[in-house]
């Protein structure tokens, strides 16, 4: 018997509580506001380890948000050893706001292909900045170029 009175009051307070729009009032969408990314915020990394009989080592790359994110620039940290190299890269002009960064790794030994998907629904991966690295020297350069309007 209790329970079933706690069960009434439960349904009574629910339905009391649950409203409908007035009719005289037209509902309205309220556009979710995009945040800016906090500079320092680290969007992709990957790793893979490095051959040393002594150490435990590894080649690293990142991308970072900085403070012209919002105009589709980054920084890429890397990493190898105890060799460090910050760049920055700058996605392609007119796509910024659909562009989605990918990171993979590259066909050659220590590298990764920072590119992008273009929107949500776009399965390709656009190769666009290509990260290398030896136990000499850290390269990068730019694989492609995009033009969106």
């Amino acid at each position: 018997m209790k329970n079933t009175i706690l069960l009434i009051s439960f349904l009574a307070g629910f339905c009391a509580c649950q409203t409908e729009p007035s009719k005289g009032t037209p509902e309205v969408e309220v556009e979710e506001e995009v945040k800016p990314l906090v500079p320092g915020t680290v969007l992709l990394a990957d790793s893979m380890r490095v051959p040393d009989a002594l150490n435990e080592r590894y080649f690293s790359v990142k991308l970072v948000a900085n403070e012209y994110t919002r105009q589709g620039t980054y920084d890429v940290q890397i990493r190898y050893g105890e060799n460090d190299a910050v760049t920055q890269i700058t996605f392609p002009r007119g796509g910024t706001e659909k562009i989605i960064p990918v990171l993979k790794k590259g066909k050659e030994p220590y590298s990764y292909i920072i590119g992008f998907r273009y929107g949500n629904k776009d399965p390709l991966f656009y190769e666009y900045y290509w990260v290398q690295a030896t136990k000499d020297k850290i390269e990068t350069k730019y694989v492609k170029a995009y033009s969106f309007k």
